[in-house]
């Protein structure tokens, strides 16, 4: 899974490494933040029918079209890989919406004896941005005749089972996206295959990603600097 993530690179230099035009209303509402969390606006890339990418804000929680309201996004934050091609929240934006969700990073927890939970940082070990993959959303509250009311658009992560560089901490880790040909196929609104799409849904391969342990303040969403990401290395043994 994946449940917090680390965004500090400025969307314009997001939009250059990815090959995408920039929203203006990203580009004006962007923090920098070491603990992104669930239901809040976050970065992702999508692209037009000719190829064009776009960087642009959108609520992370997916919500279809058909859902009632958008808390129901607070439990589809991630979609698993396995199941996306028939889950109802997901299939519709798996065969024709998808998105790539940029990070510098992401947090993990690993639960250690006695139950308690450490929580772990990882990034890429090349120093470039993480590309998860994802799918996005339009979803609008139901209106009368003479309403308008704007589309909200929101996204998910896509998961899937943990590799090697990941297993150690947690069973499940974000699929992340290699540079280059596997953009454009991920990102391709004309693309439908199930088989094909499916093909990139696996795990990183051994030594794309390092982490390093963190602090537990990581766990509270009002926490949200720099120190987050510190390394912290653990007690030595008394004995």
């Amino acid at each position: 899974m994946c449940g917090r993530y680390v965004a500090v690179t400025p969307p314009e230099e997001l939009a250059s490494y990815f090959s995408a035009s920039l929203s203006p209303e990203l580009e004006a509402e962007f923090r920098p933040s070491w603990n992104v969390p669930p239901t809040t606006r976050v970065a992702a890339v999508t692209a037009g029918a000719e190829g064009d990418r776009l960087l642009a804000p959108y609520r992370w929680g997916l919500v279809p079209s058909w859902a009632k309201g958008l808390s129901f996004g607070a439990n589809t934050v991630n979609a698993r890989a396995e199941s996306i091609a028939t889950k109802a929240s997901f299939r519709s934006a798996f065969r024709s919406r998808r998105c790539i969700i940029p990070a510098d990073g992401y947090y993990e927890w690993r639960t250690t004896s006695g139950e308690v939970k450490q929580p772990y940082y990882f990034t890429r070990a090349d120093g470039a941005p993480l590309a998860f993959a994802g799918l996005w959303e339009a979803w609008r509250p139901p209106v009368g005749p003479d309403e308008l009311v704007g589309w909200v658009l929101t996204c998910a992560i896509v998961t899937t089972e943990a590799g090697a560089d990941v297993q150690e901490i947690h069973t499940r880790m974000p699929v992340i996206l290699e540079p280059g040909d596997l953009w454009d196929v991920w990102l391709d609104p004309e693309l439908h295959d199930p088989h094909e799409l499916g093909s990139l849904l696996r795990p990183a391969t051994a030594g794309t990603l390092l982490r390093r342990r963190v602090a537990k303040a990581v766990g509270s969403v009002r926490n949200d600097s720099p120190a987050l990401i510190d390394e912290v290395l653990e007690s030595p043994s008394l004995f």
